[in-house]
């Protein structure tokens, strides 16, 4: 066989594998990272069927910017290991202005600072550590299929404070349009 026929037989073999190789339905994986801050309270009464025994539910409420959504409300509760810090049980909603969100499961564990002036009445600085996942999506996110990554940020028990900040991949079956 001739040398230049091999070449283009070979070429061609390499685009069909290509095209069976490429993600069924359009579907893209791309960075996806929410910044924010909000406030945080314990609340024993929510945790009630939800947290093992003793655990309070942690409410967060805050906003900040997410990529694909633009400005966004961030709603997010998980149940909380007084003893150990462990949080478990996460719910996030990330919301944009017209609607569209993107919601998911999260934890992880939080690490006291070296700024805590009364750890053993639980007032203290921590630095959040943790992973979460992507359920779904709705309106402009409603092609959202998965994703994941890494949860950071620090709380304030002392004021409530904390700061968010999520980054991994998130996964689409479609085009996700908005801010990046």
């Amino acid at each position: 066989m001739p040398t230049k026929l091999r070449s283009i037989l070979v070429l061609l073999a390499v685009a069909a594998c290509a095209v069976t190789l490429a993600p069924a339905g359009g579907e893209w994986d791309k960075p996806w990272q929410v910044v924010g801050s909000a406030t945080q309270v314990l609340d024993f009464a929510a945790g009630a069927g939800r947290c093992d025994l003793g655990h309070p539910a942690v409410i967060i409420q805050g906003g900040g910017r997410a990529s694909y959504l633009g400005v966004v409300n961030i709603d997010q509760s998980h149940c909380l290991n007084l003893a150990s810090g462990q949080f478990y049980d996460g719910q996030f909603t990330v919301t944009a202005a017209d609607g569209s969100a993107i919601s998911g499961t999260y934890g992880g564990q939080s690490v006291p600072t070296v700024n805590c002036p009364n750890i053993a009445a639980g007032q203290c600085v921590f630095r959040i550590l943790g992973g979460w996942e992507i359920t779904g999506g709705t309106g402009r996110a409603a092609t959202v299929l998965n994703g994941s990554g890494a949860a950071r940020g620090t709380v304030n028990t002392i004021t409530g404070m904390a700061s968010v900040f999520l980054q991994g991949n998130v996964v689409s079956d479609g085009a996700l349009k908005g801010e990046f």
